[in-house]
């Protein structure tokens, strides 16, 4: 609107110097031609000196506006009219993603559905002094914003009891270990070997340095599998609504949480109370795995939540689906996910 009465004053001044052609006219026109166009110009010139800073919260909980700050970086003699934003924000866990055009200043963004928010500045149209004349400015700035999954409360004695607290006595055959106290090989001194792992009473009798490795126990405990899979919004949204409120009861237990990488598993060792909030982003950062992951080999529980069975899980794996229908004793909805993970717990 502002570019137009523009136009419209530089007509008029044209018109008026054409019928009757003055000094003040013409001073008149050239300002009003050449102003705006100058500061332009200027915009024009220093965009690359243009800066998009975006600040937001670390997390956010679900489907409450959480607040955001754009602003624009630029030489402290260099004057702007109007700025607006192209910001994305796109959900790691459903893959939705939202366009807006935002102003400087605090703005507010929200989710209805959980995971990381990948809040990226796209560019920014800047506009001259007297906001006439826009710039494109292809400034960047990325920011994450978790929307934590909702919980609901489990019966905390039943859930408990799926993960007693026992030390293995076993230990495993095949990978060696960090545990001093059993032995997994004996073999030959090697360059690079810790002097600590010296059999020196079995290299006194060889005549060679022995070294010992020591050996792994096997680590009973449950194991939280998230799958990271391509699915509907709503299903990806509640199986980690899901897993987390699982996750949520065991605090104070030993447990594991893992999930599906590009490069195999990755998991995290839980138990005191503040490690699972620095987990949960871990796993809602983790990409959407197209392939099925390989074979989950730990020993232990594993409880796996998933939209769709891999074929390649252990076959004492419990495995809780998310699925539109929800038919099976360990098949569910978001619908009815409280009610049948409940269920299931309670006749464990």
């Amino acid at each position: 609107m502002r570019a137009v009465l523009w136009l419209l004053c530089l007509l008029l001044l044209a018109a008026g110097y054409i019928a009757a052609p003055t000094a003040p006219l013409l001073a008149a026109g050239l300002t009003v031609l050449l102003l705006p166009a100058a500061s332009w110009a200027a915009v024009l010139c220093c965009r690359k000196r243009l800066r998009a800073e975006v600040s937001c919260p670390a997390a956010a909980e679900k489907g409450r506006p959480a607040e955001i700050t754009l602003t624009l970086r630029r030489p402290r003699l260099l004057p702007v009219g109007r700025v607006r934003f192209r910001l994305t924000a796109e959900n790691s866990v459903t893959g939705e993603r939202e366009r807006m055009t935002l102003p400087p200043g605090q703005s507010t963004v929200a989710s209805r559905l959980c995971g990381c928010l990948s809040l990226q500045i796209t560019g920014a149209v800047v506009y001259d002094a007297f906001s006439l004349l826009p710039v494109f400015v292809p400034c960047r700035a990325r920011r994450q914003l978790c929307v934590m999954p909702d919980t609901f409360p489990l019966d905390t004695d039943s859930v408990r009891a799926l993960c007693p607290r026992r030390d293995s006595a076993a230990y495993d055959p095949n990978v060696r270990g960090t545990d001093r106290t059993e032995t997994f090989q004996v073999r030959d001194y090697a360059p690079g070997d810790s002097l600590q792992q010296i059999h020196w009473k079995l290299s006194g009798k060889t005549g060679r340095l022995v070294v010992r490795d020591p050996s792994r126990p096997v680590d009973h405990r449950l194991t939280v599998l998230v799958l990271r899979q391509p699915a509907p919004p709503r299903l990806a949204d509640a199986v980690m609504e899901a897993a987390a409120s699982l996750c949520q009861a065991l605090e104070g237990q030993r447990f594991r949480l893992a999930w599906n990488g590009p490069d195999g598993w990755e998991s995290r060792d839980l138990g005191a109370q503040d490690q699972l909030a620095q987990a949960l982003p871990e796993l809602m950062r983790a990409p959407v795995q197209d392939d099925d992951p390989p074979p989950w080999e730990d020993p232990g529980l594993p409880v796996c939540f998933c939209c769709r069975v891999p074929p390649d899980l252990p076959q004492d794996a419990v495995v809780l689906q998310c699925s539109e229908s929800g038919g099976g004793p360990l098949t569910f909805t978001p619908e009815n996910m409280r009610e049948k993970l409940q269920q299931w717990i309670r006749s464990t």
